[in-house]
């Protein structure tokens, strides 16, 4: 697997060539990886779907997707589980979501638990697309346990 350091730039360079989807669950990006990624992004980008879960992110995390969501206005769906953001990152990705004029439909935070935890439901329900609530937050308290990806 290669370093975080290693990753992000040419993931964000590639982001930049028209791809359509990109799926890169699991592959060990962290936080610095993630700023790179957010670094590389410069211009308007094709992506519909993007699954970035299990990447451990935290705060890094919920900054590239407020970068991203604005730079992306084709984006239909967002698979942002498990990358432990913290509390204030919903707050923020309503923030971007409210101007950016996006076609999102779905935005998966399953696994943030502290992310859940500032979930307030008026706010959450201005986001919709055809009736139905964008964001896919647990429904639960989860407890406040890492994620563990080990078999």
């Amino acid at each position: 697997m290669p370093s975080f350091s290693k990753v992000g730039a040419p993931l964000g360079k590639f982001l930049g060539t028209g791809i359509r989807a990109l799926d890169i669950e699991d592959i060990e990006l962290g936080p610095s990886g993630f700023l790179e990624l957010q670094e590389e992004i410069i211009e308007d980008l094709k992506l519909v779907y993007i699954n970035i879960s299990k990447n451990r992110g935290g705060n890094e995390a919920a900054k590239f997707l407020t970068t991203l969501i604005p730079r992306a206005p084709e984006l239909v769906a967002l698979n942002a589980g498990y990358n432990f953001m913290p509390s204030q990152s919903l707050l923020s990705i309503c923030s971007v979501l409210k101007v950016a004029k996006g076609k999102l439909e779905h935005v998966d935070l399953t696994g943030n638990n502290l992310c859940a935890q500032s979930a307030d439901a008026t706010m959450l329900a201005e986001f919709q697309k055809n009736g139905n609530p964008i964001f896919l937050l647990p429904t639960l308290p989860a407890s406040n346990a890492p994620y563990d990806d080990d078999p």
